[in-house]
């Protein structure tokens, strides 16, 4: 039983990091023309790979993480939110 809520407690982090990064990202890009550092963001992923099965199907894989310093301070911001 108490492993059960400490994954959703898990899961309830997550999901916070996540909304604050975006939230965090979105602040940032609407403040970006009047700071220009908060424009600035570092890419953090893998190259789209395809496979092939036979000429029939492929499937394509890849993603990519671009966080900027508001993301990461909203993303911050979910943690301490997450802990109280």
């Amino acid at each position: 039983m108490r492993r059960e809520g400490r994954r959703q407690s898990y899961l309830v982090l997550l999901l916070l990091l996540i909304v604050g990064a975006f939230v965090g990202n979105v602040i940032g890009e609407l403040l970006a023309p009047h700071v220009p550092v908060l424009a600035e963001s570092a890419a953090l992923g893998a190259s789209p790979a395809t496979f092939r099965l036979l000429n029939v199907a492929s499937l394509t894989l890849g993603a990519t993480l671009n966080l900027s310093l508001m993301g990461a301070l909203g993303a911050v911001l979910g943690f301490l939110l997450w802990r109280k």
